[in-house]
């Protein structure tokens, strides 16, 4: 199996519920140890970017994340991210992204410390998808595979729709 590289940046799929201030926040990704059960031996880097909310994004964030995917040697790289401004940050990676590489973005709308995340879904579908080895940037949420140009998150269904 193909090795890839793993770039954690925050969003809802990271957070953990903090009981003295009474909200969700940041704390030691659990990424790490959620895909190694479900990697089934494939062999990947972890390198952690950050850890904010994607509503906290700036562009300066965007073109660090985008850098890292242009540094890599891997071909192959998976993108924990926010949500909500998943598709600009796929955008800014797929301009001056070098030929060969395929990124795929996930995240999640319920923290994967929380029960009845969806979290896990998101990642074993994104391994699922990275594994295609297609070329490009792409959006895997939900069980389906998008363009970064083809899709929007849509707040009211609450999931990620295809575009025309």
């Amino acid at each position: 199996m193909k090795s890839f590289l793993l770039i954690t940046t925050g969003g809802t799929i990271d957070k953990v519920y903090d009981p003295i201030a009474g909200s969700l926040g940041f704390g030691k990704s659990s990424i790490p140890d959620r895909l190694e059960r479900l990697a089934m031996g494939r062999v990947w880097e972890h390198r952690p970017l950050m850890s904010i909310d994607s509503l906290d994004m700036q562009q300066t964030h965007r073109v660090e994340i985008a850098q890292a995917c242009r540094e890599t040697s891997e071909e192959q790289i998976l993108i924990t991210h926010g949500t909500d401004t998943m598709v600009e940050t796929a955008e800014e990676i797929a301009t001056g992204l070098p030929e060969g590489r395929m990124v795929v973005l996930t995240g999640a709308m319920i923290p994967l410390s929380v029960r009845g995340s969806d979290g896990d879904f998101h990642l074993g579908s994104a391994l699922a998808h990275l594994q295609r080895r297609k070329e490009g940037v792409f959006i895997s949420m939900h069980g389906e595979l998008f363009s970064w140009d083809a899709c929007r998150k849509d707040r009211k269904q609450g999931k990620f729709v295809s575009i025309s």
